[in-house]
């Protein structure tokens, strides 16, 4: 996870920040031209594809990271049920 989906999240912050960057700048201008919107309208498009990347990553390492505990939970109920003794 660290080397793989993680860099590809960390993508998503990056554009974010340089959307808002581009935002801020967007909004400074009193009338923005057509390539400024055109411009505008592909980081948006960016912005966004990159968050659901963010939102599928997250979703796959929840799912693992759930079912890594849910297997150690279940190995660790077996290894006790069978070591401990149980008393009547």
């Amino acid at each position: 996870m660290a080397e793989n989906d993680i860099p590809k999240q960390m993508d998503y912050f990056l554009k974010k920040e340089n959307f808002e960057k581009m935002k801020k700048a967007f909004n400074a201008k009193s009338s923005p031209g057509k390539a400024d919107i055109d411009a505008f309208n592909a980081e948006v498009k960016d912005v966004n594809n990159s968050l659901n990347t963010f939102n599928s990553i997250n979703t796959n390492i929840n799912n693992t990271r759930n079912n890594v505990l849910k297997d150690w939970n279940d190995s660790e109920k077996t290894f006790a049920d069978s070591h401990m003794p149980y008393y009547k």
